[in-house]
């Protein structure tokens, strides 16, 4: 590519080409918008760089790393290298909308943001999409985000503009799970950002999704996280409640089946909180079948199944 892309997508991986193979097809069906694809193989040792090197399309670059790094340094190192004026990462299990970057460039250009977002189906291969994540207010992000990561998608929905994130200092490679959500609090200082109301991310759960394998090290992230950013939301008026945090991550070990990992981070948010309802999950967490069904009867009819956007659809 002779000329800058308008946007420079950045996709880290290891050894997921089985969801990779899916991912890039979903960057490269990007509608109406000049991109450049960087894919950064953080040591591969599967057939993930033989199949890279098969593809035939002149956006896509491969960056190869060794040492297995992590993907915050596999994303510092396509940040490094990025043409685009505006950049998106893309996670190798997730999924976009073929209008994504380009409703996201409209909405920027509209409101003159320097990021933007949208809203975010969370979707799995057993039950197809179990929850739509609406985009919150792009009035209330810079505030809000303090308190917790309110983008949906994880680190496949928002777009930024490339020096902004630069000048921010990219990623913080001591974090993996957390990464995105800190980048995000940066990135909300540099400037106004803007929403798209439509879903455009697919965020896949899955047994080795990033979540469940760095959720043992939730706690540890979260604190590094608020101390880091303490003044920040002090000075902002922002309540650095971890609880929600803890709910999110107590969440993906009991759907992982880590009954007393969940449990103890439901008993960490009733602490934080002091909210019983938290207290009682981790107690329905430990009675195992009979909690579960204790549950459902107190939930009573389970709501409707959730409708996925049509371009999803083939992907479920």
């Amino acid at each position: 590519m002779s000329e800058a892309p308008e946007v420079s997508v950045v996709v880290p991986t290891r050894n997921r080409w089985a969801l990779l193979e899916r991912t890039v097809a979903s960057a490269l069906a990007q509608q109406d918008v000049a991109l450049e694809l960087l894919v950064v193989d953080d040591g591969s040792t599967d057939e993930t760089a033989a199949r890279l090197a098969e593809l035939a399309d002149p956006r896509v670059r491969v960056l190869r790393l060794e040492g297995g790094g992590g993907p915050a340094r596999a994303r510092n190192a396509g940040l490094a290298i990025a043409r685009g004026t505006w950049v998106a990462f893309l996670d190798d299990d997730d999924l976009w909308s073929p209008c994504k970057l380009r409703s996201q460039l409209d909405a920027a250009a509209l409101e003159g943001a320097t990021y933007a977002y949208g809203a975010a189906a969370i979707f799995d291969h057993h039950c197809g999409v179990r929850e739509v994540i609406a985009a919150p207010d792009p009035g209330t992000v810079r505030r809000e985000v303090l308190s917790r990561n309110v983008i949906p998608g994880g680190c496949s929905n928002l777009i930024a503009r490339t020096e902004a994130v630069r000048a921010v200092g990219g990623f913080d490679e001591r974090l993996w799970t957390l990464a995105d959500w800190d980048l995000w609090i940066r990135v909300a200082q540099t400037g106004p950002g803007a929403a798209c109301p439509d879903i455009l991310v697919g965020y896949r759960r899955h047994p080795g999704s990033m979540v469940l394998r760095g959720a043992a090290d939730a706690v540890a992230e979260l604190t590094l996280l608020m101390a880091k950013h303490r003044e920040l939301a002090r000075s902002a008026g922002a309540r650095q409640g971890p609880s929600a945090t803890y709910r999110y991550f107590a969440r993906a070990h009991r759907r992982a089946g880590r009954m007393r990992h969940a449990a103890r981070l439901y008993l960490a948010a009733a602490r934080s909180d002091h909210r019983p309802g938290d207290l009682l999950r981790a107690i329905v967490v430990l009675l195992g079948p009979v909690g579960s069904w204790l549950s459902g009867v107190r939930r009573g009819t389970p709501s409707e199944p959730v409708v996925p956007p049509p371009w999803l659809t083939p992907y479920l």
